[in-house]
Order: C-alpha cells, then sequence, then structure tokens
C-alpha cells in the first residue's frame, strides 16, 4: 500500500477536512483518498475581500495542547494496524502555532523519518507575519533544507501591506525574492481600506510598479457592498472587474455577483446565491457563469445543506452542471451525525454512480472525544465549528460489496501546558543606532531575540546570526558588506517577528 497517499488522505479526511472552515469547491472526486474535496462547510460567506487578517491572541490558562498525531492504516494481510504517519506542533507562550513536522514510518530502519516543516511567525499586534515557511528533510545530510516563505507585513488596522514570496537557492544558500508585493491603502472612519493601491517587484531590482488599484463601499454594518478593480495603463485606470455583494436582514451573504469590463461595456461574468432557513442556516450556494455565446448562466457547482433538530449540519451535498442537459447533477455527499452537544460522531462520503444512477458509499469516519475539555480549553489553532469538545481519535471504515472494512484511524496526543494571552507589548522593541551606519551598529534590547537576519533590498540573506546571550545591547559587524539599504528581521522566544530598515553608507 502506498504509505504516502495513506498518510495524506488520513490527514486531509479524518482531521483537517472535517475542520477547515471552507474545502475547495472546484476540486474533483477521484478516489477514496481526496473522498471530502468538493463539500464546503455551510457556515463560512467571503463578505470581506480585503487582504486584512485577525490575530489569536490566546487566553490565559491551563489548557490542552495538540502536541502530535499519530497515523496509522489497517494492514489486511497481517490483520493489524501498522505507522504510517505523523504530524508534531510547537507553540509560543500565548498558543500560536509556531512549526509542523510531517513524518513518515520507515519499515527499512524501523523509525520514523521527517518528511516536510512548515514555519510561522507573528508580530508585537499578534499578526501572522511568516506563512508557509516550508522545508523538506534531506536524508543524506539528516538537516532540513529550506525551500520557499511567504513573509507578510500588516498595518496596526491589520491590513495586509507587504507580501513577499522567497525561494531558496541551493547555490548561494540564501533566500532569494521571488516576487514581493505592496499595498498602499486609503482607509475610512472604520480603518477599512476604501482605496487599495497595489504596487509589484519582481525581486530583481527594487523599484516598485504600479499595477492595480481596488475600490470599496460599504452600508452602514461595515459589510463590503461593491467592490472594483482597475488595471493601470501607461495614460490612466481601466476598469477590469466589479462585484456587487448583497446581504439578507441577518446581515448573511445573499448574491456575490461580478461583472468584466470588455468591448467598451459591462459583461455578466460570474455569480454566486446563498440561501438560509429561519435559524440563519445556510441551506444552499451555487456559483455560476456567464457563458457568452449562449447568453445565459452556466452552473459551475451547487451545495445544499440539512440540518438535525438541534441545528448541527447532518447532510451535505455537492452537486455538477451538465453543459449538455442544462441541469444539475448529483456529484457527492456526506451524512453525518451529531451529539446533542455539537460534536460531529460520525461522517459517511458517497459518490454518485451516473451508470447506475445510485449512490456508491466509499468511508465512513467516526470520531471520539474527552468531554472534560471543552474546545475552549484545547490549543490546536485549527478553525472549526464541527465539535465542541476534544477530539482524540478517530477510525475509517472504507465500504465494498455490502460490507465495512478497517481502513484507518488517528489518535491525538496532548499534554497540559500554562499559556498566556498578554503579548510582548511590555517587552521594547530592538533598536539600531547608529542609522545610517559605516557598518558596525549597536542593536539594544535583544535579550528576547532568539534569531536575527540580515537582507538585502533584493532579499539576500547576507547575515544571520542565532543569539544565544541574554544581554540588553549587541554589536554587530556589516562593514564587510555594500552601501545600501538592508532589512534586520527579528525573531523572538515566543515567535513573535519584527523588522527594521537600516542605510549602509560607508
Amino acid at each position: 500500500m502506498n504509505k504516502l497517499i495513506n498518510f495524506t488522505s488520513i490527514f486531509l479526511y479524518s482531521v483537517f477536512i472535517f475542520i477547515l472552515n471552507i474545502i475547495h469547491v472546484n476540486a474533483q472526486v477521484k478516489n477514496v483518498n481526496s473522498n471530502v474535496l468538493g463539500v464546503i462547510d455551510s457556515e463560512t460567506a467571503t463578505t470581506n475581500p480585503q487582504e486584512k487578517y485577525t490575530p489569536n491572541l490566546g487566553k490565559i490558562s491551563t489548557k490542552q495542547r495538540l502536541d502530535s498525531i499519530l497515523y496509522e492504516y489497517y494492514d489486511s494481510d497481517n490483520s493489524r494496524y501498522v505507522s504510517d504517519g505523523k504530524a508534531i506542533f510547537t507553540y509560543d507562550v500565548i498558543g500560536r502555532k509556531l512549526s509542523d513536522i510531517t513524518l513518515s514510518w520507515n519499515d527499512s530502519f524501523n523509525k520514523w523519518q521527517n518528511n516536510t516543516k512548515t514555519l510561522s511567525a507573528y508580530d508585537k499586534n499578534g499578526y501572522k507575519t511568516l506563512n508557509e515557511g516550508y522545508q523538506k528533510w534531506n536524508q543524506s545530510t539528516n538537516k532540513w533544507i529550506n525551500a520557499y516563505k511567504t513573509e507578510y507585513i500588516f498595518d496596526k488596522n491589520g491590513n495586509k501591506t507587504f507580501k513577499t514570496y522567497f525561494e531558496w537557492d541551493s547555490i548561494t544558500q540564501s533566500f532569494g525574492v521571488k516576487q514581493r508585493n505592496k499595498v498602499i491603502n486609503e482607509l475610512n472612519n472604520l480603518n477599512k481600506p476604501v482605496i487599495s493601491y497595489h504596487y509589484l517587484n519582481n525581486g530583481i531590482d527594487t523599484a516598485f510598479e504600479l499595477v492595480s488599484k481596488n475600490e470599496y463601499k460599504y452600508d452602514s454594518a461595515g459589510n463590503t457592498i461593491l467592490s472594483a478593480y482597475f488595471t493601470k495603463s501607461p495614460i490612466d485606470w481601466d476598469t477590469a472587474l466589479k462585484t456587487a455583494y448583497k446581504y439578507n436582514n441577518w446581515g448573511k451573504i445573499e448574491t456575490i455577483a461580478s461583472s468584466t469590463f470588455t468591448k467598451n461595456k459591462w459583461q455578466e461574468d460570474y455569480k454566486s446565491e446563498f440561501i438560509y432557513d429561519l435559524n440563519g442556516n445556510k441551506t444552499l450556494e451555487a456559483s455560476y457563469s456567464w457563458n457568452s455565446l449562449t447568453n445565459e448562466w452556466d452552473g459551475n457547482y451547487k451545495n445544499t445543506y440539512s440540518y438535525d433538530l438541534n441545528n448541527f449540519q447532518n447532510l451535505a451535498q455537492r452537486f455538477n452542471w451538465d453543459i449538455t442537459t442544462k441541469d444539475w447533477t448529483n456529484h457527492t455527499k456526506e451524512e453525518k451525525t451529531n451529539d446533542s452537544l455539537g460534536n460531529l460522531l460520525s461522517r459517511t462520503f458517497s459518490t454518485w454512480f451516473s451508470i447506475t444512477n445510485q449512490w456508491n458509499i466509499w468511508t465512513k469516519t467516526d470520531y471520539q472525544y474527552n468531554y472534560n475539555y471543552a474546545d475552549s480549553n484545547v490549543v490546536y489553532e485549527l478553525n472549526n465549528f464541527s465539535f465542541k469538545h476534544m477530539l482524540t481519535n478517530g477510525t475509517v471504515k472504507s465500504f465494498k460489496d455490502g460490507n465495512w472494512f478497517d481502513f484507518q484511524k488517528f489518535t491525538l496526543f496532548y499534554s497540559p501546558t500554562q499559556f498566556n494571552n498578554i503579548i510582548e507589548h511590555a517587552l521594547s522593541l530592538p533598536t539600531i543606532y547608529p542609522n545610517p551606519s559605516s557598518g558596525k551598529i549597536i542593536i539594544s534590547n535583544t535579550q528576547n531575540i532568539t534569531t536575527l537576519c540580515v537582507y538585502s533590498s533584493t532579499g539576500k540573506l547576507v547575515h544571520n546570526l542565532e543569539n544565544n546571550t541574554k544581554f540588553d545591547n549587541l554589536e554587530l559587524d556589516l562593514s564587510n558588506i555594500n552601501n545600501g539599504i538592508y532589512f534586520i528581521h527579528f525573531l523572538t522566544e515566543s515567535g513573535q517577528f519584527s523588522s527594521n530598515k537600516i542605510i549602509i553608507a560607508k
């Protein structure tokens, strides 16, 4: 059995798929290892298209922290479960995830083998500044090898102002900037962007080019009701796309309709429609694209949802559009059972078989919980609305020829940990002097800094330092680098990130 496929399928199906708020609606179900793709959670609708991030600041208490997840698959030849994969997580002092490492079991050496590591970091306001810091394990050298990373900078209101994508250069042993994006926002009195100017840097030089802008309008509740996208031409702005949003009396999104400006006129492009029951639960979501040849709407996908007496979702069904019949056809469905508290107990996944005109059951997953711990007292930085208590384990069975067979299982391991919700606002951020400098600089307030990296304006790493001291000040000698603008990145013990610009002028 292919262990990588098993590990991926367990990871996606057994844990994250039922936890994630939204599952990509354009994914196609091809086999049991992608068996829930295409069905989305009914609780989520996009109403705020701006690039804004809300930090998770944690709470003061002793909580159960998710340390690892063990994945096993059923070896039918030997009638037993065997280790397949594992995920290990680390957190900062307030419970924000700093890293997750995936491992696979190596039968030949009878030990766990590192696969990938994903890193995260945060600024002083709690915004995630390092996302998808991705590393791979080199089996020959037994070392982690950098692959790529994405860094962000936010303003004090949580609006994203910089995004930089790096790829690791194995020859120079440094990260190279592949693309840098800058956003300058004009804000209203609610600190929401009314105009966002987008600049692009190709990573080769330092210049940013203004390439596009977005304009927004809001209702009295702060919901986006209109957004317009413009591209920059040599002479003026060219309108490219506009999107209108409508809400019901509860403030839930009802329609999203977009139009493109083509041949000096607006032409319908795509739309999404949403319906809710009297309890505010989403019962339908449908997406359409405009067919300019037939001048009518063609469906993309449709999801329908139903709920039990306690208003917990018990059925999610996906439909695809048949271009020939111009109608919706069955695709996949998930049938769920929940306890009275809202914990998901089981999930059965089926696909539609058009030849026999019936549903084919693929898998069923059962979930178990520790009811001594509510979800609010568990740390695992996974956004969810599917359970209210601490998830402990689950089993996956496959269905064939009218019988259920053991297939996969997963187990979650926790430890009690004291978390503090006080972000280091009381701690002084590092300061640099003199700036500009001829090369030798003093950095103050470094007692909580663990890592220091200096990057050129093109994103090349020119100096790095692991700070193992606890002194207040640190002297840094950069006299061997060329004149120019550089950025010093700091990472604290708790995973917070900050950045300072320095000028080297000899």
